[in-house]
């Protein structure tokens, strides 16, 4: 059942890639370049850590540089999705206090356990900012519909994914080897959802972007006939 369920989530991992790089490449903003590149760390780390014999060894200090690329590539994509500049300030404030939190903490504290406390609190940020998020989207006018931008398909992954292991990583110190590997299943279950949110917002980028362009492919002269007019 276990190799079963991490490759599903290795395949999963490649479909998201696959989706970016045909749909959003060249069309998407900085946002779902900042995904892609979190899912391509996210899968760099995946496969040294259980392929490799280093990775094996290693795969604590992995999980740290990760955590940090996690939470960088998570609160710079929010910072650009907000637009209140309040809590966009707040949130870069908290961003850079945990970051660097974060890298002393990799550099203090030996790699022989898993980081549960920088990882659950990582969690419990990114769960606030997720709905910080989802509640400026929804106080948005009434014709804007939230489900049809990739930003609310990225945040509802994160949210599903940080809420569905947080307490896992807070009890993951205190297990043993062969429990924390079976209860580890969570994580992988948590992240295959959360890479076809991604995937799904690679599709909403690329078909939404396509629905503009047919829409409006010459300026509408019906509503301001005299705009392009020029004598």
């Amino acid at each position: 059942m276990s190799g079963t369920v991490e490759l599903i989530y290795f395949i999963s991992e490649i479909l998201s890639l696959i989706l970016f790089l045909l749909f959003c490449l060249k069309k998407s903003g900085v946002e779902l370049k900042i995904v892609f590149f979190y899912v391509v760390a996210e899968f760099f780390v995946d496969f040294v850590s259980t392929k490799t014999a280093w990775g094996a060894r290693s795969s604590f200090m992995l999980l740290s540089i990760f955590t940090i690329i996690e939470f960088v590539s998570f609160t710079t994509f929010l910072y650009l999705g907000i637009a209140n500049r309040i809590i966009k300030k707040t949130i870069a404030g908290c961003a850079i206090l945990f970051s660097i939190y974060l890298i002393m903490s990799f550099f203090q504290t030996e790699k022989d356990h898993f980081d549960a406390i920088q990882a659950s609190g990582e969690s419990i940020l990114i769960i606030i900012f997720c709905i910080i998020y989802l509640f400026e989207q929804i106080n948005k006018p009434p014709d804007f519909l939230v489900y049809s931008t990739p930003g609310f398909w990225v945040i509802l992954g994160f949210l599903i994914y940080m809420s569905g292991t947080l307490f896992l990583f807070i009890i993951s110190d205190r297990l043993a080897l062969e429990e924390r590997s079976k209860y580890w299943q969570i994580n992988n279950f948590c992240n295959i959802i959360k890479n076809i949110l991604f995937s799904v917002a690679f599709l909403v980028s690329h078909y939404s972007s396509k629905h503009r362009s047919i829409e409006k492919p010459y300026p509408d002269m019906l509503e301001n006939p005299y705009e392009n007019w020029k004598p």
